[in-house]
C-alpha cells in the first residue's frame, strides 16, 4: 500500500485578545520565512513533504504534511519541541494554550481559520488572504515533488465562495481596521491627507485600505524606519520621519496604531499640540491613548469603543451563522481527502514510470539475445535426458504491482 499525504497542525488561537493573549502570542511567534521552514524542517528529526506558519493578530499555526504513518503523541511532542527551540522566548507560557490537530481534523481547522469562524470577530474577511497566502507562500518557497498545501489553499477558496454565497456570515463590516479606513473615505475630501502613526498589523492594514482601495492620499510613520521603508514600497505611500511632528499633523486625518505606553502617551500629547483645528484622530490603541488626553477644542476623536459600537450590531447577527459555515466545511473535508488521495495515486504512476526505459539499445539486446541461446539450448539437453523442469513461486522484496490507491470515505 502506497502511503497518502497526511497533514498535522499545532495552533494557538485566541478567540479573545487581551493583554495575556497578546503576550503568549509575542512570545511564541514564528515567521512563515524561508529560513523558519527550513529550520523547521532540520529540527523536527523525520522526513516531512512541507511545512507552513500561519500568523495572524489572533493565532500562530504551524503546519506540516507528511507520507509516513506517525501517531499523534509523536508528532505533537517533536513538533511542539522545535517550535520551543525555534521561537523568541520558548514555549513555557504557551504549552497550554496549544492545540493539535491532525489528518482530516487539521483540515477542517484550517478552513475554520480561513473563513472567519475561530476569529475575534466572526466572518473576518481578512483571514482568508491570511491563510490562504501564507499556505501559498510556503509551498513557493519548499521543493516538494507533491505540493499538498497547494490542493489544501485550493479547496480552502473553493470553500469559502460557497460559505460566502449561502451564508450571511460575511454580510457588513465588522473588522476595526476597515470601520476606521471606511468611516474616514467616507468624510474625508480628495485633497485631505491621512497620517498612519505605527505600523504593526493594525497600522499596516489600514494604510493598505486607505490607498489601495479607497485611494486616498497617505503618509506613514513609524519608529523603525526600515519597516516605513517596506510599507512605503508596497502601498506606494509617502514616509515620514516619526519626530516630524509638523508634517503629521498637517494631515486632516491622523490614525494612531501605537500600543499605549508612557512614550507614546507624550508623543500623542506632543502631535494634539499641534493639531490645526477641523482635524480628527482615529485611535486604534487599546486601551485607548487619548482616553488619557484633554481632547483640544474642534477636534473630533473616534477611538476603539466607538468603532466597536459600529460593529457590535453585525456581530451579533453573524453569530447565529457560524454553524452554517461550519457544516459546509464538514460536509466539504471528506472532498478534499479524496483529491489528496486521487492526485497522489496518480504522481506515484507517473512517478513509476520515469523508472521504465522506452526502448532497449542495441547492446542490451545482443546480451539478451545470447542469453536466449543459452537457457534454450540448456533446456533442450535436459529435455533430451528427460528431466522435468518445475518452476517455484517466491517472495519479491517489493510489490510487482502497479500502485494502489485506496478511496478515502468519510467518517
Amino acid at each position: 500500500m502506497n502511503p497518502q499525504p497526511r497533514i498535522f497542525c499545532a495552533a494557538i488561537n485566541f478567540q479573545k485578545l487581551d493583554n495575556t493573549s497578546d503576550k503568549v502570542l509575542l512570545e511564541a511567534s514564528l515567521e512563515n520565512e524561508e529560513a523558519s521552514i527550513q529550520a523547521i524542517k532540520a529540527n523536527l528529526g523525520f522526513s516531512i513533504n512541507q511545512a507552513a506558519v500561519i500568523k495572524k493578530c489572533n493565532a500562530i499555526i504551524i503546519v506540516i504534511t507528511y507520507f509516513p504513518d506517525y501517531t499523534q503523541d509523536f508528532l505533537k511532542g517533536r513538533l511542539l519541541s522545535t517550535w520551543d527551540d525555534l521561537c523568541p522566548k520558548g514555549l513555557d507560557n504557551s504549552y497550554r494554550y496549544i492545540k493539535c490537530y491532525e489528518n482530516e481534523d487539521a483540515i477542517k481547522f484550517l478552513c475554520e481559520c480561513a473563513l472567519g469562524v475561530n476569529s475575534v470577530t466572526p466572518g473576518d474577511t481578512q483571514v482568508l488572504a491570511q491563510v490562504c497566502d501564507a499556505l501559498s507562500d510556503a509551498g513557493k518557497m519548499q521543493h516538494s515533488d507533491f505540493p499538498t498545501l497547494d490542493y489544501i489553499t485550493n479547496w480552502v477558496k473553493s470553500t469559502a465562495l460557497e460559505a460566502k454565497r449561502d451564508t450571511k456570515l460575511y454580510d457588513g463590516n465588522t473588522s476595526l481596521e476597515r470601520i476606521a479606513a471606511e468611516l474616514i473615505g467616507k468624510n474625508a475630501k480628495k485633497s485631505d491627507t491621512v497620517a498612519v502613526v505605527g505600523l504593526g498589523r493594525t497600522g499596516s492594514l489600514v494604510t493598505k485600505i486607505l490607498s489601495e482601495e479607497l485611494k486616498l492620499n497617505v503618509v506613514i510613520t513609524n519608529r523603525s524606519h526600515d519597516k516605513v521603508k517596506d510599507i512605503a514600497k508596497k502601498y506606494s505611500v509617502k514616509p515620514i520621519a516619526y519626530d516630524d511632528i509638523n508634517s503629521t499633523t498637517d494631515a486632516s486625518y491622523i490614525v494612531l496604531a501605537i500600543p499605549e505606553n508612557t512614550e507614546t502617551i507624550q508623543y500623542v500629547s506632543g502631535l494634539y499640540e499641534k493639531l490645526h483645528e477641523n482635524a480628527s484622530v482615529v485611535d486604534l490603541s487599546s486601551p485607548s491613548i487619548t482616553a488619557k488626553l484633554k481632547t483640544p477644542k474642534k477636534v473630533t476623536v473616534y477611538d476603539v469603543e466607538h468603532l466597536t459600537r459600529a460593529a457590535s450590531g453585525i456581530i451579533a447577527s453573524r453569530k447565529s451563522e457560524l454553524d452554517k459555515v461550519r457544516a459546509i466545511i464538514a460536509k466539504s473535508v471528506p472532498s478534499v481527502a479524496v483529491l489528496l488521495s486521487r492526485e497522489y495515486g496518480k504522481f506515484a504512476v507517473e512517478k513509476a514510470k520515469k523508472h521504465v526505459g522506452a526502448k532497449l539499445d542495441s547492446h542490451t539486446l545482443e546480451v539478451l539475445r545470447v542469453r536466449d541461446w543459452a537457457t534454450r539450448s540448456i533446456r533442450e539437453f535436459y529435455n533430451s535426458q528427460e528431466f522435468v523442469e518445475v518452476t517455484t513461486p517466491y517472495i519479491v522484496g517489493v510489490s510487482s504491482d502497479p500502485p494502489s490507491i485506496p478511496p478515502q470515505t468519510a467518517p
